[in-house]
């Protein structure tokens, strides 16, 4: 009776241990020391200011749910300096001139994006904001020795109740990471600095870059509609590299024209945005709603074009549930899907 009480007590003792692994990865404490933690719902905006541009994500909500957006304002370049005392008065009057019209037209620009992954990233990081070291109180002396005496580089994080502001620094010696002070506590910090780096690179390295998030897998039936007419197929997994498309009055047939054609879409890719262009301004090409298995809505993309004009070719933008707005597609890949669109109808 005995032996049999010890070997439960072992046998439930290894499930326990055996808990434990299986589950210690989950349970693993974030690494890094911890200066705040905020619901990242909370966050409404990161705010990056330096002398090379202020990068701003914010949080919207349009459509029934929230979404990031992006601004960057890059500030004008300073006109041309005077010429020497020892030029003529034409030629100082002139380049006078020259400098006020420069001036007038070097105006600030602000581009406004969607945010991608990356952007979702910066926010998540400082929502739970975590250091890799603390370096207390610094005085005024030492400020200096981690560049953190101006505050020509800042990130301010704000909620729904606060706004917190970092000072950003230099970098570790021989290594990524950055010197940041909190002004408001006067506490130093060394920070990761992969997310700072993208602030500092701005718009290009959180624009979003992706026309959709759900995987390809997922679509299960695609509507293709456009001035030619409208097409409903449906896409069945293979064995092969590519889906296979069907008419939902032939399935297993392979309709091989219109999987070509939907690869062709599947390759289209933003190089810009351009937020103050309206589709109603655009010849409108064709537009593809994406279902799942269950007939729900998975997304859409839209594909407009820009006829030839003198030496410059046609342009081509494309909108989707993810970018929002239009974006400039590589004329290539546009101009081949416009090429295919008779094929399929």
């Amino acid at each position: 009776m005995r032996s049999a009480v010890v070997h439960g007590g072992l046998l439930a003792l290894a499930l326990v241990l055996a808990w434990f692994v299986w589950t210690g990865e989950d349970s693993a404490e974030p690494e890094g020391i911890l200066v705040w933690s905020e619901d990242v719902q909370d966050l409404r905006a990161i705010t990056y200011t330096s002398d090379q541009r202020t990068l701003r994500v914010e949080r919207r909500r349009g459509e029934g749910e929230d979404y990031l957006w992006g601004l960057e304002t890059v500030p004008a370049e300073p006109p041309p300096a005077l010429p020497e005392a020892g030029d003529s008065v034409m030629t100082r009057l002139e380049a006078g001139t020259a400098r006020a019209e420069e001036a007038d037209a070097r105006e600030e620009e602000t581009r406004s994006f969607p945010v991608g992954q990356f952007g979702e990233e910066v926010f998540e990081f400082f929502a739970d904001l975590r250091v890799i070291r603390d370096l207390g109180l610094l005085e005024p002396e030492r400020l200096a020795e981690y560049e953190l005496a101006e505050d020509a580089r800042t990130v301010e994080v704000e909620t729904e109740s606060a706004k917190r502001q970092l000072r950003l620094g230099g970098t570790v010696f021989a290594g990524p990471e950055r010197y940041v002070l909190d002004p408001s506590t006067g506490v130093g910090y060394v920070l990761g600095g992969d997310m700072i780096r993208r602030l500092e690179v701005g718009m290009g390295a959180i624009r979003e870059r992706s026309l959709h998030v759900y995987s390809p897998r997922d679509v299960s039936q695609a509507t293709v509609r456009s001035a030619l007419g409208e097409r409903t197929m449906m896409r069945e997994e293979t064995q092969g590299v590519d889906p296979l498309w069907s008419s939902p009055d032939a399935p297993g047939e392979p309709d091989q024209t219109f999987g070509n054609f939907m690869a062709r879409l599947d390759q289209l890719t933003v190089s810009d945005y351009v937020p103050d262009l309206a589709p109603d301004s655009l010849v409108f090409m064709l537009r593809a709603d994406y279902r799942d298995e269950e007939g729900g809505s998975l997304g859409f993309l839209e594909l407009y074009g820009m006829p030839a004009e003198g030496e410059a070719g046609p342009r081509y933008f494309v909108r989707t549930e993810r970018t929002r707005i239009l974006g400039e597609v590589f004329s290539a890949l546009g101009e081949r899907v416009e090429q295919d669109l008779d094929q399929v109808f």
